[in-house]
């Protein structure tokens, strides 16, 4: 282990980079209706949005209040529970499913 502790590392330490848009991206797998149907077109602008909202996260253009910008990481925190990605990645893939109701506010569940 200690000759290849570089190769290794990975397997037993949290990623050292700083977490990016990008990486929530690749976490988060949209489930969209099907293709062709009114309801995956506005999954897709939807999903497009949420991609947008990372990245302005991302470039600090967020503010949750005056004083502090929302980071990745309560993202992350919001969505799956875990302040970091975790170093191995989840047991199952989180996944972003899409609902059709009247409501006015966004929500997440992470059974």
């Amino acid at each position: 282990m200690k000759t290849n502790s570089k190769h290794l590392r990975y397997l037993f330490l949290a990623k050292e980079d700083p977490l990016t848009a990008q990486d929530l991206i690749d976490v988060f797998s949209p489930h969209f209706a099907e293709q062709g149907s009114n309801r995956r077109h506005n999954e897709i602008r939807t999903y497009a949005w949420f991609r947008d909202f990372l990245l302005d996260v991302e470039g600090g253009e967020m503010q949750v209040d005056q004083s502090k910008n929302l980071t990745l990481q309560e993202v992350l925190a919001f969505a799956s529970g875990l302040e970091e990605l975790p170093p191995l990645g989840f047991k199952n893939q989180p996944i972003i499913e899409f609902m059709h109701t009247d409501r006015k506010f966004p929500e997440a569940n992470t059974q």
